[in-house]
């Protein structure tokens, strides 16, 4: 029995597209600001954001996870939508609006020692507004999602997360970073309140008595064991951009975080496939997945694997055309910190595949103790570093990350493996897909160092489009098992295993 639907099937696919939308969005705001305000302001406000939408995890108390996957596992009881949301509420109103209240005022008395530390200082305000307005959006993503109407989840991150920002400092061009956060925030806490109005309402009217105190049990003791990938998520987004801002320049700061979103721009590929599927594997992982569940979840890291490594040998290859293009300019430094993390692209790309499965499965929280190892590493790496080795404090941060990342990866990888009893890979395939990397890679280098030397940005836009329809075309030859998801009607993986 497979699990994709062909209205799954295009749900997928337009959820690719809406995320397509969401990053381009980003990636025109980031040069905008960079254009027209600097990179040091560029840095300020990526700091802020950054700073912003890591307090999401925290204040969702794990209901963002919980909400989905219980809608989904109970997708046979329509009866049950109200009381899931309302236990959602439940934690948001006991626990993770407090939580978050206390975050902020501890943002406001940070001890102004250092620059990054006065600006958030500073902009507690903004960023807790920020913060809050993205939570109640994730909130109302998350329970649309669940419902399986991943049109309206997707209208509403393509208008919150995209769009707005985009339109603020495209009509108020002369506003500071800190004013910028706040509309945001307060704009992005009034569309998601209207678009949840009514359920939300109609939660909020129940008789607290008449629900299930077995769900109300289950679905808090679920969410609660989501707590420690969230406070892990909040040091792992935020502890970077702090330490290169306590000792480095804003320009460090600006280009570390646009390394960090890197990572973001192509889990979009895959992402939204976890995304639509979540409530549907809740579902299938309660009975004992099905053959297909397994293949369609083998097949997503055959193909994360297979364009991260792409993915991560040209940014490397292009860094300083591609910052200079996108930001208006760059360093040297701003070029190795894009480079270092291009190098982490394909762990943080199998984490972010795997979360998904792992919350639909398991009650138990694997995503927390996988997070908290990474961040370990993370810290364990950057002190070593820097204590001992007397790295500078970005390069010994940001190798820190990719270490970090790749533990993540892995970690997550095996951990679905063992949850879901999947196949591994056979060697064949990572020598195919590393040797194709390595000669088209080999055939870049001889063009730009033998042919044209300092290749212009549209020369680059052709070598690219060559090396990527080169690329597709050996892998279709080949029949990896990944591209049979792209071919097949109504299931998520068949034909050839390799």
């Amino acid at each position: 029995m497979d699990i994709v639907s062909s209205r799954i099937f295009s749900q997928i696919a337009v959820t690719m597209v809406n995320g397509l939308a969401v990053i381009g969005g980003i990636i025109i705001l980031n040069g905008l600001i960079s254009r027209r305000y600097g990179l040091e302001a560029l840095g300020e406000y990526l700091l802020m954001r950054r700073v912003a939408f890591a307090l999401i995890p925290v204040s969702l108390y794990g209901v963002g996870i919980a909400i989905p996957r219980y809608l989904g596992l109970h997708r046979d009881r329509p009866e049950l939508r109200l009381p899931i949301l309302r236990h959602g509420l439940s934690i948001l109103g006991r626990f993770g609006i407090p939580t978050l209240a206390v975050l902020i005022l501890g943002l406001y008395l940070l001890p102004l020692s250092s620059d990054s530390q006065a600006v958030i200082s500073r902009a507690a305000l903004p960023i807790g507004l920020l913060g809050a307005g993205v939570s109640v959006h994730y909130l109302a993503y998350n329970y649309f999602r669940g419902l399986r109407l991943m049109a309206v989840a997707n209208a509403l991150q393509l208008a919150n997360i995209g769009l707005l920002p985009l339109a603020i400092v495209l009509l108020l061009p002369r506003i500071p970073m800190m004013s910028i956060v706040a509309i945001h925030g307060l704009a992005v806490l009034l569309i998601a309140l209207v678009t949840l109005a009514k359920p939300l309402t109609r939660a909020i009217r129940m008789n607290p008595h008449s629900t299930d105190h077995s769900l109300r049990r289950e679905f808090s003791s679920y969410a609660f064991r989501r707590l420690g990938a969230g406070w892990g998520m909040l040091a792992l987004l935020v502890l970077g951009p702090i330490l290169v801002a306590y000792f480095a320049t804003w320009e460090e700061v600006a280009f570390f975080s646009v390394g960090m979103q890197v990572n973001r721009l192509f889990f979009v590929v895959f992402g939204p496939v976890g995304i639509v599927l979540l409530p549907a594997l809740s579902y299938f992982a309660l009975k004992g997945p099905p053959e297909s569940v397994k293949r369609g979840i083998r097949t997503l890291y055959m193909g994360g694997i297979v364009i991260g490594l792409y993915a991560t040998c040209h940014l490397w290859f292009f860094a300083e055309p591609l910052l200079t293009t996108w930001l208006g300019a760059t360093t040297l430094t701003g070029v190795r910190i894009f480079r270092l993390f291009s190098l982490s692209l394909t762990g943080y790309l199998l984490f972010e595949l795997s979360r998904n499965p792992i919350d639909a499965f398991a009650e138990a929280g694997y995503n927390s103790r996988n997070i908290l190892a990474s961040l370990a590493c993370i810290v364990a790496v950057a002190g070593i570093l820097i204590g001992l080795l007397h790295y500078p404090v970005w390069q010994a941060v940001t190798l820190g990350y990719v270490v970090g990342f790749w533990v993540l990866g892995l970690m997550s990888v095996v951990t679905c493996v063992r949850l879901y009893g999947i196949t591994w890979f056979k060697p064949r395939f990572f020598i195919e897909t590393a040797g194709l990397n390595a000669l088209i890679l080999t055939l870049l280098w001889t063009v730009t160092h033998y042919w044209v030397v300092d290749p212009s940005l549209k020369l680059i836009a052709v070598l690219e489009l060559l090396s990527g329809l080169s690329y597709i075309l050996v892998l279709i030859w080949l029949k990896q098992e990944w591209l049979t998801m792209l071919r097949a009607k109504g299931s998520i993986a068949t034909g050839t295993e390799r």
